[in-house]
C-alpha cells in the first residue's frame, strides 16, 4: 500500500501464512483466502473510501494473453489447488 502526501510515498505490507489445507484444497478456497487477507490488511490501514488501484502478482507459470488475462499452466511451490490449472486466474480472483 502506498500513500502519496505531496511527494512522499510510504509503502506498507503485511505477510500472511497460507495454511496447508488452503494450498491443497479447492482453488476457490485459495482465492477466498487471498481476498480475506487483503480485506484484513486494508481494514487496518488509514485508506480513504475512494477507489484504490491494486495490482495482482501471481508467481506461478501462466500463459498471459492480456493485462487482465492469465491462464495457470501448472502449480509449483507445493500448491495443488483443484479447479485452477487451465483457468484464467484473474477471473477466479
Amino acid at each position: 500500500l502506498t500513500g502519496i502526501e505531496g511527494h512522499r510515498v510510504e509503502a506498507r505490507s503485511q505477510e500472511f501464512v497460507i495454511p496447508q489445507e488452503v494450498m491443497l484444497g479447492a482453488g476457490q478456497q485459495l482465492f477466498d483466502f487471498a481476498a480475506h487477507c487483503l480485506s484484513e490488511f486494508l481494514d487496518a490501514q488509514p485508506v480513504s473510501k475512494q477507489g484504490l488501484q491494486l495490482g495482482f502478482s501471481f508467481s506461478f507459470p501462466c500463459h498471459q494473453t492480456g493485462l487482465d488475462r492469465s491462464t495457470l499452466i501448472s502449480w509449483t511451490k507445493g500448491f495443488r489447488c483443484s479447479g485452477v490449472e487451465g483457468q484464467d486466474v484473474v477471473q477466479l480472483l
